[in-house]
Parts: C-alpha cells; structure tokens; sequence
C-alpha cells in the first residue's frame, strides 16, 4: 500500500585507481549523480606523497624515594642515582623505538622529537621529583614519496 524510496540528494565522487571501476554502481545504487574527474585515477597518489608516516612512543620516569630515580624501559625498569641520567636513558630507548617502527611502517630521512612533562612538587621550599613523562615521536615521508 505504501511504497517509499530514498535517494542520495548529492553526487558521489570518485577517486582512485578503482573509481571508474564501480563508482557507476555506486552511483546507480544510491540513486545519485557520479562524478569521476579526469585524473581520479592518481588523485589519492598526491596523498601518498605528500603524507607523513608518524609514531609515537611514551614512557615513565618515577622516583619512589628521594634520589632514586626509575626508567621505566622497554626491556624492564632500571634505576638510577640521577633524575637526568633516567630521563637520558628512557629518551634514549624511546627514540630507538619509534624510529624503528616508523621505519617498518615505510618512513625515510626520519625527524625525530622528543618532548619532557615534568611533575615536580614542592615541599619545604624545595622543589621534589614526583614523574615525568617522555614522548618521542618519530616522522617521514613514505617510501613511496621518493624516487
């Protein structure tokens, strides 16, 4: 008794080296205008051009008591008598493993930074080490992009 329809009430634009492929069946499906630009079929190589492979690893340096200070590493905490030489060392291991795998996710010529949140308190007119944080983030272009 009662039939209704819908429709897509925008075009569908393709791109990528498939879209002549089948967006013409999507566009017939949704019942909608198909759009495929001349140069659909590379327009999605821009992207891989000009795109960025990123990572990011983050660790922890703790101090449970006064001069003793913890890296928390990937192989296992270690400790240390000084809070620059455990920052140093979980730095270390962090740029290590995000170069590693922004390397194995097909970045090259890798920028590599790294960023320190230091928490500190104080107490008795001192300043004391509660944590810090370390984030390195390793980034580059795609393999793809060079060449």
């Amino acid at each position: 008794m009662v039939a209704l329809s819908a429709r897509l009430a925008v075009p569908v634009i393709g791109l990528g080296a498939s879209a002549p492929a089948y967006y013409g069946a999507v566009g017939e499906k949704l019942r909608c205008e198909t759009i495929l630009p001349e140069h659909a079929g590379v327009a999605n190589a821009i992207g891989a051009v000009v795109g960025q492979v990123s990572q990011r690893a983050t660790g922890l340096v703790s101090s449970p008591g006064e001069g003793r200070f913890v890296a928390h590493l990937p192989e296992g905490l270690q400790t240390f008598t000084s809070q620059d030489a455990a920052l140093d060392a979980l730095e270390a291991a962090l740029r290590a493993d995000a170069g590693r795998r922004a390397r194995a996710a097909g970045a090259e010529d890798l920028h590599i930074t790294a960023r320190r949140d230091i928490r500190a308190a104080e107490v008795e007119g001192r300043a004391m080490f509660i944590e810090a944080t370390v984030t390195v983030t390793a980034s580059g272009r795609p393999r793809v992009a060079h060449g």
